[in-house]
Order: C-alpha cells, then sequence, then structure tokens
C-alpha cells in the first residue's frame, strides 16, 4: 500500500524527453502544495470564515482543478496540465481579490506567485501574458474604485483573516521559491551536465579528428610507397589528392599540379580515358616523347552514379625495353640454334678439306700451278672456318679457352694497333681509372675479347668515312639493385664497363633492332658479311656479360658492354707449347668418327704427323678396341656427337673400367654447358693440321 502511495506522490519520468520530465517534477511539487494548501483552506472555510458554502465551493472548485491537471499531467500533457492549473488558480485569486476588497486587498500578493508559478511552467512568455493580465485586472479595479464604483466586500473580514492570508501568501511564496530554486538548481546542473558533454564531445571530436589524420597520414605514406602514381579526381576532373609518384606523372604528362583540374594526360583527352569497354577498367597507352605509360581509369560509385575516379599511372618505359631486348635474344637464340646446326654439317665438311689441301700443299712434286690451286683452296677454306667461327660465336656455343686476366693491358695493346691500322683522319682514345688498387680483372677469352674490340672498330670506321673520333672507356663499378634494375641481364656486384663510342652517322631507327642479327648489313653486296655484330653479341654473351647500344642519327654510336669482374689476379700461364715436337714419334692414335671422309682425312692427316692410326665408327667400336688393345694406344681423338656411343659417353664408359688412356675430343657441334665440366682438350672443327699436331703433341707431353 504505501510504494503504490509514494508512486502517487512521485512526478512521471518521460526517459525520452528530459524537458518533459523537468516539467513534470515541478507541475508535481506545485500540485501537492496545493493539495495542502486546499486541505488547510477547507479546513479555515469551517472553522474560520463566515461564508462556509462559498469558501467551500472556492475549495471544491480548485481540488477539481488539481485533479483534472494531475490526470494531464501523468497522461504526458504538460502543457495542457499548466494551463489548465494556471487559469484555475488565476480565477481563484481573481475571486478572492474581488471579494476582498479589490487591489487593496492582501490577496492581490498572489498574482506575483501566478506570474512566478508561470514562468516556471511554461516558460517567460507565460510570465509576461500572466503579469500582464493580472495587471489589467487590477488597473480595472483600481479605475473603478477611482470613478466611484468601489468593489463591495461580500462579507466582513475575520478577525484572524489578515494573518490567514499573509501565512498562505508566505507558504505559497516559499513553496514557489523553493520549486523556482530548485528548478534553477536543476537547470544549472543540467547546464553543466551539457557543457560536461560538449567538452567530451569536443575532445572526442579532437581525438577523432587526431585518429582521422593520423590515418590519413598512414594512408598518404602507403600510396607514396606504391610503384604507380596514383591520381583522386573529383567528377569535374579537379586532382583532389596524388601520391608522390602520381604528382611527379601529373606534372610530366598534364603540366598541372594537385588542386587544378585535369583536361588530358600527353596527347589524349581525359575523357576517353574515363571511357571503358571492361568492368574492371581498360589500361590506356601513352606515348611522351620516348617513354610510354599505361593509364587504368576506375569509378568511385555512390549508388549508380560516378562521385569521381581514381587513376593509376605506370611508367613502362623500362619495362618495354627490358622487352625488347628480351624479345630480340629470344630471336637472336633461335637464328643461333639453327646457325649452330647449319655449322656441325659445314665443319665436317670443312675438315676433310682443309686436311687434305694441307696434305697436298706439303707433298713433294706438287706442280706449281696445281700448289697455287691448293694454296686458293686452303686460303677459301680458312675463310669459311673463320664464317663459321662467326655462327659458334653469336650462337654462344664456340670452345672458349677461358682464365683470369686484365682487360686493361689487353685494351692497350689493341689501341696501339688500331692507331696503326685506322684512317689518319680517325682519332683513337682511351681513358681508364688509373688507380691501381682498380683492377680489371675478368674470367674471360683474350683472343675472344681481343675479337670483338676489333669488330666493334671495325665497325667504327665504316660509320665514319670522312674521320672522326673512336673512344674506348674503361671503368670498373659496383652495380647496386637500383642500378640492376635499370640494366637488363645485370646482377649486383662488381662489374667491368666497357664502352666504345664513335662520332659517326649513327643508326637509324628501322635498323637500330636488327643490328645484331645474322648476316644483316645495310653495306653493298660484297661489302661485309653481317656477321660482325653478332659475333660480339656472342662472345659477350659467352661470358656472362650483357651488351647494349645508344645511338643518334647524326651524332653517333655508343656500344656498352657489361662484364662481370672478379677480384683474382691474373694468372700469366708459361707457353706449354714451346720445345714440344709437332710431329709424332710413332704413337698408336685411335680415331672415332662417324663420317667415313672426315676419318679418313683425319687418319691420313695423323699418319703425315708420323702417327700410327687405328679407326673406330662410333664409341662401341672404339670401347672395345680399348678393352683388347688399351696398353698399345696412346691417345684417342673421338667426336662427340656419333650414333649409339658418342666421345663423352665413350669418356666415362673408359673411366668406368678403369682405363687411363688420354683423350681429345673433336666437334663440330656447339660446346654444351654440361660437357665444359670435363677434364679433356677439346679441338673445333675442321681443325688445321697445325693445330691438330699441336693439340696431340700438348696432350702426350703430359706426365
Amino acid at each position: 500500500m504505501k510504494p503504490r502511495f509514494n508512486r502517487y506522490l512521485q512526478a512521471p519520468v518521460f526517459e525520452d524527453d528530459e524537458e518533459k520530465s523537468r516539467t513534470a517534477r515541478v507541475l508535481n511539487a506545485l500540485q501537492l502544495a496545493l493539495i495542502t494548501v486546499t486541505i488547510l483552506a477547507a479546513f479555515a472555510s469551517v472553522f474560520v470564515f463566515p461564508e462556509k458554502l462559498l469558501s467551500l465551493v472556492v475549495v471544491a472548485g480548485l481540488a477539481a482543478v488539481l485533479a483534472i491537471s494531475r490526470v494531464l499531467m501523468y497522461r504526458g500533457h504538460m502543457r495542457s496540465a499548466s494551463i489548465i492549473i494556471l487559469t484555475g488558480l488565476w480565477l481563484v485569486v481573481t475571486g478572492l481579490v474581488t471579494v476582498a476588497g479589490g487591489m487593496n486587498s492582501i490577496d492581490a500578493v498572489y498574482y506575483l506567485t501566478l506570474t512566478i508559478i508561470g514562468g516556471l511552467l511554461l516558460g517567460s512568455r507565460a510570465s509576461i501574458v500572466m503579469a500582464v493580465i493580472s495587471s489589467l485586472v487590477g488597473l480595472a479595479m483600481a479605475l473603478s474604485e477611482v470613478w466611484g464604483h468601489p468593489l463591495p466586500k461580500l462579507f466582513p473580514v475575520p478577525p484572524l483573516s489578515g494573518w490567514i492570508n499573509f501565512s498562505f501568501s508566505l507558504f505559497i511564496i516559499v513553496i514557489t521559491s523553493n520549486i523556482a530554486l530548485t528548478n534553477l538548481h536543476n537547470a544549472l546542473t543540467l547546464a553543466r551536465r551539457r557543457m560536461e558533454e560538449r567538452h567530451k564531445a569536443k575532445q572526442e571530436t579532437e581525438r577523432l579528428l587526431t585518429r582521422v589524420q593520423e590515418q590519413a597520414r598512414q594512408v598518404q605514406q602507403v600510396m607514396d610507397t606504391v610503384p604507380e602514381g596514383v591520381l583522386l579526381l573529383d567528377v569535374e576532373g579537379r586532382v583532389l589528392s596524388a601520391n608522390r609518384l602520381g604528382q611527379g606523372d601529373l606534372r610530366t604528362l598534364a603540366g598541372i599540379d594537385v588542386g587544378e583540374v585535369l583536361t588530358h594526360l600527353a596527347d589524349r583527352p581525359l575523357t576517353t580515358l574515363l571511357l571503358t569497354s571492361l568492368p574492371r577498367g581498360l589500361w590506356h597507352e601513352l606515348e611522351l616523347g620516348a617513354r610510354s605509360f599505361q593509364v587504368l581509369a576506375r569509378p568511385i560509385h555512390s549508388g549508380e552514379k560516378a562521385e569521381g575516379w581514381v587513376l593509376v599511372i605506370r611508367d613502362v618505359t623500362q619495362q618495354k625495353l627490358i622487352e625488347q631486348r628480351s624479345q630480340q635474344q629470344e630471336r637472336l637464340a633461335a637464328v643461333g640454334q639453327l646457325a649452330a646446326g647449319i655449322a656441325h654439317d659445314f665443319n665436317n665438311i670443312m675438315a676433310t678439306v682443309v686436311l687434305y689441301a694441307q696434305m697436298s700443299m706439303r707433298a713433294e712434286g706438287v706442280p706449281t700451278k696445281v700448289q697455287e690451286r691448293l694454296i686458293t683452296i686452303y686460303q677459301q677454306a680458312l675463310h669459311a672456318t673463320q664464317l663459321i667461327q662467326q655462327i659458334l660465336d653469336f650462337s654462344r656455343r664456340a670452345i672458349l679457352e677461358r682464365r683470369p686476366f686484365d682487360l686493361l693491358p689487353l685494351l692497350k695493346e689493341e689501341v696501339k694497333l688500331l692507331e696503326r691500322i685506322l684512317p689518319e683522319n680517325i682519332t683513337v682514345m682511351l681513358n681508364y681509372a688509373a688507380d691501381p688498387a682498380d683492377a680489371y680483372v675478368f674470367n674471360g677469352s683474350p683472343t675472344a675479347i681481343q675479337q670483338v674490340l676489333m669488330n666493334l672498330a671495325v665497325n667504327a670506321r665504316d660509320a665514319m668515312p670522312d674521320g672522326g673520333a673512336l673512344h674506348f672507356e674503361l671503368a670498373r663499378l659496383h652495380i647496386t639493385d637500383a642500378e640492376a634494375d635499370l640494366i637488363h641481364g645485370i646482377n649486383t656486384g662488381e662489374w667491368l664497363r666497357l664502352t666504345v663510342s664513335d662520332t659517326g652517322t649513327g643508326i637509324p631507327t628501322d635498323v637500330l633492332p636488327h643490328i645484331f642479327d645474322p648476316f644483316y648489313t645495310t653495306k653493298e653486296p660484297g661489302a661485309g658479311t653481317g656477321l660482325g655484330l653478332a659475333q660480339v653479341y656472342g662472345i659477350v654473351g659467352m661470358h656472362n656479360g650483357q651488351i647494349r647500344v645508344e645511338t643518334e642519327v647524326g651524332a653517333g654510336t655508343t656500344f656498352i658492354i657489361h662484364l662481370p669482374a672478379i677480384a683474382t689476379t691474373p694468372v700469366v700461364e708459361a707457353d706449354a707449347e714451346i720445345g714440344e715436337p709437332v710431329t709424332g714419334q710413332g704413337q698408336t692414335i685411335l680415331v672415332v668418327e662417324d663420317s667415313p671422309i672426315t676419318r679418313q682425312a683425319l687418319a691420313d692427316s695423323l699418319m703425315a704427323l708420323d702417327y700410327q692410326v687405328q679407326v673406330a665408327e662410333n664409341g662401341q667400336q672404339a670401347l672395345a678396341i680399348l678393352e683388347e688393345h688399351a696398353q698399345e694406344i696412346a691417345l684417342v681423338l673421338s667426336d662427340v656427337v656419333m650414333p649409339g656411343m658418342g666421345g663423352i659417353d665413350l669418356l666415362e664408359a673408359l673411366k668406368q673400367r678403369g682405363i687411363n688412356t688420354r683423350a681429345v675430343l673433336l666437334t663440330g657441334h656447339p660446346l654444351r654447358e654440361d660437357w665444359t665440366h670435363l677434364e679433356v682438350e677439346w679441338l673445333l672443327k675442321p681443325p688445321s693440321l697445325e693445330a691438330l699436331a699441336r693439340v696431340i703433341a700438348r696432350v702426350l707431353a703430359k706426365s
């Protein structure tokens, strides 16, 4: 029972409306105060006031007003409840003032109380309205007395009426003042709470702003690390933001900065770049001078309408150069493979021609005319052999005897030679670092590198018919990761850079992609074979190097060669052939060759060099002979590629059987990488009679 009663005494709470709850608290306090006053007035009407019926009517009316107001309050109609209670109170006060003799009555003080209550319940506007109405009513009462129509007193004033009115007035003033102070306190508390909330909201806003700024900074840092230019555009094409690469691309391709309107990139209007037929965008190709770019446009959607664009820009200049070089290398590799296959068959034929021509030239009683013809045959065979060697060099399959050596002395000797043989109107220069600690040592073939220098010099001479300057420059450098990415085929580490420059006519754009192609030449028919630069390309490749060309028509051409440097001190090898006999001493040599003509030519040549000869058609026959006569045979001269069992397999079979006969391998095929580990002497077909004698004598002389 008691909790329910207490509930009736409490103001309703509206959780979704703080202002409504505050008004309810003020109205509840006022209602409770007036209920108390009404109860006291009821007792006073019975025991004090003479007009008991009138007093009870007033009390009953006041009670009805309070009841209606309280019902409306609990239903949430705060404004209606406040208007009703103010109207009822105003009527009661006006009635009391009227029957008590007008504005001179002490009851007039209640108007002041109503003004305060109106302000508390309905705000300052209601307080002003209540004051104006009360003032007008009081003015009317005062004018009525002035004009001789005083308000009649309907009942005599009891002895205690003054004290009762004073007490009631004081009581109401105290209550309203308390309500006002409470309301003020609540207002101040609410204001303080709202200020604290605003302060916290400001702090949270600042924290969020700081976080957003930090995230924006991190996003910008991430964007700056992207290896592509990124631009953000609005619907009008204005550049809102860009990463570091994007800013550079923007200036290069459009000549504008962030914040300006983008209308074009290079020679392409922006509208054409934004149009795409693919859901994920289309990469557009742009050219600006010698540089190449790719651009991708992607819309930023909010619903179905684009609210901006993201442009991604790639600088693909270096990538295209690498692709072009890779395509060139693939093309050259295919041509080299074909050329190497042709060279094998050609070498077998030329081996017979060279050997028989030399043997015929050495024969006694050969007429002079025949001798001259044999010399011509031999010379042309040597020329053909040189062409085959160039083909093998181009295909990167030639046999190279590499050793550590210093490139600088070789380059100095080559420059001295060129100064003597080149026309006088061509100046030859050499530049290099003079630091003795900076050695130019690499693992290579001096003969092959000399051929590279000579071919490049001849090419430069032909490009300067009216004279000019031929400039050689040698440097040792350390290639970093960034530099390695810019030069295709180069890894990080120590490298030698050989630069050969001329001041000639330069290379036309349509010719440049083909300069390393074999048999490609712009010279007059018969003036060149088209193998010089192809041979240079192959030799550099066999040394695990890289060559590229820079040229400008009318200004000259520069060939840049990179060769892997080593720290090894160059080895000065003694000439092992000095004092060794050219001819044999009757030792038996086993010739293993599948071609009958070439086999017979080799046998005849060895017999002419005072060797005894046995022959075999393939590795199986040779193995059978060696298993039976190994002690009698001093050396095996074997072709590499033969049906059934080739020369490599023959050596492996001899090793497994413990037969340690010396061997020389002869091949017209390009040397394969998996052959290089074999500790054996090599001869390239066609061998000259001198080369054949020299190699065999050197091998036989080894202990």
